[in-house]
C-alpha cells in the first residue's frame, strides 16, 4: 500500500478528554499523550468508510449529536526515543506574550490551564490491523495552539524581569 499523507486542520478546535501529561487512567498507560477533538458528521462519516475510530456523543445541552476522534501525541518513536524536534509535535501554549514552544517536560501544563481557543492540524496515518488484517487510520497530533485564559496578575507579572537597577540599596 502507498502511503499518501494527509493532514486535516481544525480551526477554532473542541478539545475532549485531554491528556498532554501522558498519566495513567482508566482507559489509558503512562505515558499514552493524547486529546480528542471533535469533528463535523462528513468528515467522521469519511473516517468511518477508512477505518478510523470515530465516537459519537451527545450534547447534554441540545441533545445533538456530535463526532470526535483521539490525536495520540508522540514525541518518541516506537523504541522510545525522542525524536528529532523537527518530527515531534509542534505544541505552543499562547498568552499575552506571544507563542511559547511546550516540549514533552513541558506539554503537561496544558491540562491545568483553561484554554481558551485553539487551532491545530493533525495527520492521517494508515496501518494493518494486526487481528483482522484490514487497513484502519490513526490520528497524529502535527501542530496545536492553544491560547490560554490568564489573570490579571499573569499579565502584569509576566512583564517582570527582576529587581530594578535604580533600586537604592543592593539586593545581593
Amino acid at each position: 500500500m502507498d502511503y499518501k499523507r494527509e493532514t486535516i486542520v481544525i480551526k477554532n478546535a473542541q478539545l475532549w478528554f485531554p491528556n498532554f501529561s501522558g498519566e495513567a487512567g482508566d482507559f489509558n498507560t503512562v505515558g499514552d499523550r493524547h486529546v480528542h477533538v471533535a469533528i463535523d458528521k462528513d468528515l467522521a462519516d469519511s473516517f468511518l468508510e477508512r477505518g478510523g475510530n470515530v465516537k459519537e456523543r451527545i450534547n447534554r445541552k441540545t441533545e445533538e449529536p456530535f463526532y470526535t476522534i483521539k490525536l495520540s501525541i508522540k514525541y518518541r518513536d516506537k523504541t522510545g526515543n525522542l525524536k528529532p524536534i523537527s518530527l515531534q509535535p509542534k505544541i505552543f501554549m499562547v498568552g499575552h506574550r506571544g507563542p511559547e514552544r511546550l516540549s514533552e517536560e513541558r506539554v503537561g501544563v496544558l491540562d491545568n490551564v483553561f484554554i481558551t481557543k485553539v487551532d491545530l492540524s493533525f495527520n492521517v496515518g494508515t496501518y494493518e490491523d494486526r487481528k483482522t488484517h484490514e487497513n484502519r487510520i490513526a490520528f497524529y497530533l502535527n501542530e496545536l495552539y492553544a491560547t490560554i485564559e490568564e489573570s490579571e496578575l499573569e499579565r502584569d507579572y509576566s512583564q517582570y524581569d527582576g529587581p530594578s537597577p535604580d533600586l537604592p540599596f543592593n539586593v545581593d
